[in-house]
């Protein structure tokens, strides 16, 4: 089974359209290399207490996007960073 590892995304929406950048950019890779897994290296997020807005964006993000419409994407891990 192919396994992406992630490491640092540092997903933050204090620059208009920054957010939503990150979040398509993260999707075309995972898109493209087809994994089975993908392992988030911790930093997710770029504030130790990100604002709700990125935190609600990031979640949807992980649980409709990443798990629903993905083929062949059976698992997400998400470590803690620093």
């Amino acid at each position: 089974m192919k396994v992406l590892v992630i490491g640092d995304t540092h997903f933050d929406n204090s620059i208009k359209g920054y957010l939503e950048a990150q979040l398509r950019c993260i999707e075309d890779l995972i898109r493209s290399s087809k994994p089975g897994v993908v392992v988030f290296l911790g930093d997710i997020f770029h504030h130790r207490n990100p604002n709700v807005e990125t935190l609600v964006k990031v979640w949807s993000f992980f649980q409709h996007t990443l798990c629903k419409t993905i083929p062949g994407l059976s698992e997400i891990h998400i470590l803690r960073g620093n």
